[in-house]
């Protein structure tokens, strides 16, 4: 696999989200989330102006991978509208992408 960089783009004490880039792929990555409505929706944003930065930059789409016995993470995963696409190194692959 390609080197790859990762840095933090939000740090707070709701939630911490991370993205890891290459030439090949942007992959989201959210080592803290507390899961309360507003946080969700802060999130979403978040997402949403993600989304936009990677289409423009000529990456498609947006991934996360989370545990496969995350609960928390499969529900967020839901309720931002992430598709699953399948498993890569034990962990659960799921594609975000806006409608356009």
């Amino acid at each position: 696999m390609p080197q790859s960089t990762r840095f933090t783009i939000v740090d707070t004490d709701d939630f911490q989200l991370d993205v890891e880039y290459n030439e090949t792929f942007l992959i989201l990555h959210l080592p803290r989330l507390r899961p309360t409505p507003g946080v969700i929706k802060a999130l979403k944003v978040k997402l949403e102006e993600l989304e936009e930065f990677a289409y423009a930059s000529s990456w498609i789409m947006l991934f996360t991978a989370i545990h496969p016995d995350d609960k928390a993470m499969r529900k967020l995963m839901k309720i931002i509208g992430a598709e699953y696409t399948g498993t890569a190194e034990g962990l659960d692959v799921y594609r975000y992408e806006e409608e356009r």
